[in-house]
């Protein structure tokens, strides 16, 4: 049995982390972090993947794991995409399964010598779902699922999918860029998996920092676990990035004065304030939150730099003007600008 170990020491908390990765089958196993920078040993198939270089090729493009799947793996998995619909009525496993392969070009193995196919059917009526969701729908009720391997999309039950332990390198350079990032990605991905380390039982999740890429042994309904809570952090990082790009005004204008018909006439008499595209009393104005906001985006230096422009109307008394300014100066802002306008 071979253990590869990774020991991620947290600055902060000044202890070791360790995360395990067990080879539970000989053939399948994980080795060991090479000694040239970037490559890891996959014992089993004894493959070598440079995990830098082979996450992208410049032929078939990026790929989010290795090994990558297969052109046949690839049609499958478009396949699960596209919109189906059945029309199954006590229908034997076999024949909706034959049904579906058919339509859709793919191959579908059903794993009959371990399943008691003669006394599973299926009854489903569905349409304009894709072909996933219909597989879910279908398979779920007599306890099966599906998984993709060997190039054919397999149906067996879930006892024995989640049995099946394959290992696959994720590259996540852009995840983490230090051993302090490194741990808090351990503890997320562990969090979000539902991984807890038992004592004696290595944990089924390594991540190199050699490498730059995360190291899983698990079932594949795991696996596309993982690769969904992958994509939704990159989108997580992508979105502040570009929240981080866009531009935060440094201002906050506020208008007060006096609602008024056609003709100029008042409407009210007292004045309402404007601001966030809403209308408000002065007793109900509170600019706290706008200032928290401030904060967040650009730090508390720079929002308590940030300037207030209230614009009044000329017939505003000092009073409510005055209250007003009250409210800025308890929110935080100390740069107000008073101007007066006739609109």
């Amino acid at each position: 049995m071979y253990i590869a170990t990774t020991y991620l020491k947290s600055k902060r908390a000044s202890r070791t982390w360790i995360c395990g990765l067990a080879v539970l089958q000989c053939l399948a196993a994980v080795s060991s972090l090479n000694a040239q920078e970037g490559e890891l040993d996959l014992i089993g198939k004894v493959e070598i993947h440079n995990v830098r270089a082979a996450a992208v090729d410049t032929q078939q493009g990026p790929s989010e794991f290795l090994p990558r799947r297969s052109p046949k793996e690839e049609k499958i998995l478009a396949a699960l995409s596209r919109q189906t619909e059945v029309a199954f009525r006590d229908n034997d496993l076999t024949s909706a399964i034959e049904h579906l392969k058919e339509m859709h070009d793919i191959d579908i193995w059903i794993d009959a010598s371990r399943l008691d196919i003669d006394n599973l059917n299926v009854t489903l009526e569905i349409s304009d779902v894709p072909l996933r969701s219909c597989l879910n729908l279908m398979l779920e009720p007599l306890d099966l699922t599906y998984f993709i391997d060997d190039d054919t999309l397999k149906v067996t039950s879930q006892e024995i999918a989640a049995a099946k332990l394959i290992t696959r390198t994720y590259p996540a350079g852009d995840l983490f860029s230090s051993l302090e990032e490194a741990t808090e990605l351990t503890v997320v991905l562990e969090a979000g998996l539902g991984l807890q380390q038992q004592a004696g039982i290595p944990n089924p999740l390594v991540i190199s920092m050699k490498s730059r890429a995360i190291v899983l042994r698990q079932s594949h309904q795991m696996h596309d676990q993982l690769l969904r809570l992958l994509r939704t952090l990159r989108e997580s990082n992508t979105n502040e990035r570009l929240t981080q790009l866009t531009p935060i005004p440094n201002e906050l204008v506020i208008s007060i004065g006096y609602e008024r018909d056609s003709q100029g006439a008042k409407l009210n008499k007292a004045p309402t304030v404007f601001y966030n595209r809403q209308y408000r009393q002065v007793e109900e104005v509170s600019l706290v939150d706008e200032h928290r906001q401030l904060e967040l985006h650009v730090g508390k230096k720079a929002a308590q730099d940030s300037i207030v422009r209230i614009r009044a109307d000329q017939d505003v008394p000092l009073a409510p003007l005055q209250q007003l300014i009250e409210k800025c100066k308890a929110a935080g802002f100390k740069n107000i600008v008073l101007k007066s306008t006739d609109d």
